[in-house]
C-alpha cells in the first residue's frame, strides 16, 4: 500500500466588523516542504470598494440568494510564484519553510499543500509499516 505523506494547511481571514484596510498577517511557518497552493479564493466588491458595509440583503422567497455586489475568484492548484495573497518566494531555514503574506484581505481563503522532508517521510513510512 502507498504512504501519501501530504497535510494542507487552511488558512482563512473573516471578519464580523468593516476594516479601514489592509491588516499585518504574521507569516505561516511549518517544518516540511511546500508543494503548491491547493486552492486561493477571495471575495471582492464589483465596485473596487473591498472595505465598505454592503447594501441591504432582501431575501428571495424563491430560491438562496446572497449579497449581489460581491464575487468570488478561486484559483486552484497554483505555483507560489503565481499567487496573489503570499509574497512568490518562500524562505527555508533548517527544516522550517516561511510563507509570507502580502495581500491576505478580510474574506480570502487559502489551502497549502506541504510534505515532510525526505528524512521525515522515510521514518513515517517505517512507522506505517510497523503498526499495519
Amino acid at each position: 500500500m502507498k504512504v501519501y505523506l501530504n497535510d494542507l494547511f487552511l488558512i482563512f481571514f473573516n471578519y464580523f466588523n468593516f476594516l479601514s484596510g489592509h491588516t499585518w498577517v504574521r507569516p505561516l511557518t511549518f517544518e516540511g516542504k511546500f508543494v503548491e497552493i491547493y486552492l486561493e479564493a477571495e471575495i471582492r466588491s464589483r465596485q473596487n470598494l473591498p472595505f465598505t458595509r454592503p447594501s441591504d440583503f432582501i431575501k428571495n422567497s424563491t430560491f438562496i440568494n446572497g449579497l449581489t455586489e460581491y464575487d468570488v475568484a478561486i484559483r486552484k492548484n497554483i505555483p507560489l510564484s503565481e499567487s496573489k495573497i503570499f509574497k512568490t518566494q518562500q524562505t527555508i531555514h533548517g527544516n522550517t519553510t516561511q510563507l509570507d503574506f502580502v495581500n491576505l484581505r478580510p474574506g480570502s481563503v487559502v489551502v497549502v499543500r506541504v510534505t515532510p522532508h525526505n528524512d521525515v517521510s522515510a521514518r513515517l513510512r517505517q512507522l506505517y509499516d510497523t503498526i499495519q
